[in-house]
């Protein structure tokens, strides 16, 4: 695959976020869209069974981005080496609190992506308890 395929996944999870809370701010959904996961991007309530996300929600972002939306200056505690949450507020969703979770990129076939940081998924909503993350997603 060509290399452009790839560009959703990045070595550093600290660029990636970076990459990703530029274009919140300045309110393009299109970049922010870029950076979603190719494979099983998904979005979901922290109750909730693990789904793939709906086309046409991931494809109405930008309409949930017309207020400003706070984005936590560090990721969330309950983060690791393989797994991170970054806490957002503001969305002009009904549930207005956003977790956008990522992952390491678990691909050996592919070593050019494999160990590499992607976003995954939202969790819709507070965590339910603190110091807990619900379900992880493993793969």
């Amino acid at each position: 695959a060509d290399i452009k395929d790839k560009d959703w996944s990045m070595e550093s999870l600290d660029e990636l976020i970076r990459r990703i809370q530029s274009a919140i701010w300045s309110k393009r959904a299109t970049i922010l869209s870029r950076y979603m996961s190719k494979v099983s991007f998904f979005t979901r309530s922290w109750e909730q069974d693990q789904a793939e996300a709906e086309v046409d929600f991931l494809s109405n972002l930008g309409s949930f981005m017309l207020s400003t939306i706070r984005i936590s200056p560090e990721i969330d505690t309950d983060s690791n080496t393989q797994e991170a949450y970054l806490r957002t507020r503001g969305w002009s969703y009904r549930i207005e609190t956003w977790y956008l979770y990522f992952r390491r990129v678990y691909y050996p076939a592919d070593p050019e992506i494999h160990g590499n940081w992607e976003w995954a998924g939202i969790y819709f909503g507070e965590k339910p308890f603190i110091g807990t993350v619900a379900g992880g997603t493993g793969r």
